[in-house]
């Protein structure tokens, strides 16, 4: 299939009178603004959050006063009529017409930019945010409607090395193109270990060209992405993240913005590595592969959290007031972006204590664990997977590493079983800190229900064995807390 290359950026036009109609206002030189970026950082920090821009940090790099981006080494230019031999592509190349046969870029008008401040953005069926900020790989004031399957402006005409090692580590030869991004450094109140932020993401790309264009967006805390889908991928255009169902169709024209395809609102929630005392956050979209058709990622509400569960030493404890006499129950939320989902950001929490636990969950299984280095003994715990029936035994975990369910079942576990502490360490049922465990799961979800019971048994010089006992906690028909923790 052939893409064109759209002869002139179509301005986009307010619907007269129409309150909820997203107003975009551009970044430029025109109407005043840095370039810097500070003006950006100032509207994507929420009042109150309990974050402080570092003064003076701020980059913006992105199409910023109208004026063309640069050739990029032979690889990025027109050449006139036929096809433009774009390095990496297939050999028949990709036809892109110049705007007026002489390999000049397409005029760009006055006030034009890839990034904008957007206010009163809703797009209907609850796709809301509060005022933010636009980043586009082309032109930050899109239409109010679909008008093109094919919109396109330019942006910085560079790419961006982080967003190129993402596509990377996804398994995919790429490289971006037409960047824009922001970043800067920030300080917390005492007690924030993370941030959030609110957005959504649009690409013209969506559908025809995912994987062959796969645009992408993402958005670095401490050098970490937390950009990503619902279900933790990687926030590009990619057959799997459509056929999953992470876009939206906007091709009929359902939703008033130009992409064809959009997100529904989503969180990023970003650890700050504790480590640091000032942090960094970078947010990046780029074209891939190409520099034409659109993306775009509206980001609002950087908010400071106190967040527990992100660490041993601050693990999400059991429902106030709950009986640990049947096991312990939690309620969690597993995180948009991969807190909980990415086997290296595992939520912790802790109940009491034994000489073995059985996990449970009500919603999303599990699919790894983290089990803690105790005092006494060979750090080294058996551990067993519910088949419906009974449990099977798969494997030895080492106390410190993570023990992955998904090597024994693809689809992870629901229930899971782990025994091997040994009695020398006698841990106390009442101490809540006693058995901080590690926990990923195959999915996300909020309010989602876990049931964490000790496998006891008494202290005596003949010590009775662990599993048998398994057999009077009746694994099924488990009553869930429906509360959220306070």
């Amino acid at each position: 299939m052939k893409r064109t290359l759209l002869g002139a950026a179509i301005a986009a036009t307010l619907a007269a009178g129409s309150a909820q109609a997203v107003v975009f206002d551009l970044y430029n030189d025109i109407n005043g603004y840095s370039g810097l970026g500070d003006e950006l950082a100032g509207a994507l920090v929420a009042p109150g959050s309990g974050i402080y821009i570092v003064p003076d940090s701020a980059e913006y790099v992105g199409n910023f006063d109208g004026s063309s981006p640069p050739p990029r080494d032979g690889e990025f230019f027109f050449i006139g009529e036929g096809d433009v031999p774009f390095d990496g592509l297939p050999e028949d190349g990709f036809e892109i017409p110049p705007p007026d046969g002489n390999g000049e870029f397409p005029p760009m008008p006055d006030g034009y930019g890839s990034a904008a401040f957007f206010y009163n953005l809703d797009f209907g069926d609850g796709i809301t945010l509060p005022d933010g900020v636009l980043l586009t790989s082309g032109y930050a004031d899109p239409p109010l409607s679909n008008t093109d399957s094919g919109f396109t402006g330019f942006a910085s005409g560079l790419g961006d090395a982080g967003l190129d090692a993402l596509l990377g580590a996804a398994g995919f030869m790429d490289t971006t193109w037409d960047s824009t991004v922001l970043s800067f450094d920030f300080t917390v109140d005492p007690g924030v270990n993370a941030i959030s932020l609110d957005f959504i993401f649009g690409s013209e790309e969506y559908p025809e060209f995912a994987d062959a264009f796969p645009d992408i967006a993402a958005i670095f805390v401490d050098g970490v992405n937390y950009a990503g889908f619902a279900d933790g991928s990687l926030l590009s255009v990619r057959t799997s993240s459509i056929t999953e169902g992470n876009f939206l169709d906007n091709t009929a024209g359902d939703y008033p913005i130009e992409y064809d395809g959009l997100t529904v609102p989503l969180t990023a929630v970003g650890l700050l590595d504790p480590d640091q005392v000032v942090h960094n956050i970078k947010i990046a979209i780029s074209d891939t592969n190409d520099p034409v058709l659109d993306s775009g990622i509206f980001v609002a509400n950087m908010t400071g959290l106190m967040l527990p569960g992100t660490s041993p030493d601050d693990p999400i404890m059991p429902i106030e007031g709950d009986d640990p006499s049947d096991g312990f129950d939690f309620i969690i939320d597993v995180g948009d972006a991969g807190v909980g989902i990415d086997p290296t950001q595992p939520i912790f929490i802790d109940p009491v204590v034994a000489v073995g636990y059985i996990y449970e969950s009500s919603g999303p299984n599990f699919a790894t664990v983290l089990l803690p280095d105790l005092p006494f003994g060979d750090d080294l715990y058996n551990v067993y997977g519910w088949n419906g029936s009974s449990f099977d035994f798969l494997g030895i975990a080492i106390a410190g590493s993570t023990f992955n369910l998904l090597d024994y079942d693809p689809a992870g576990y629901a229930t899971f079983m782990i025994d091997g502490i040994e009695l020398g360490n006698m841990l106390d049922p009442a101490d809540p800190y006693a058995f901080v465990t590690g926990l990923t799961f195959v999915g996300g979800g909020s309010g989602i229900g876990l049931k964490m019971t000790p496998i006891t048994q008494d202290y005596n010089p003949v010590p009775a064995p662990a599993v048998p006992a398994l057999l009077l906690l009746g694994l099924g028909g488990l009553a869930w807390a429906r509360r959220r923790r306070a």
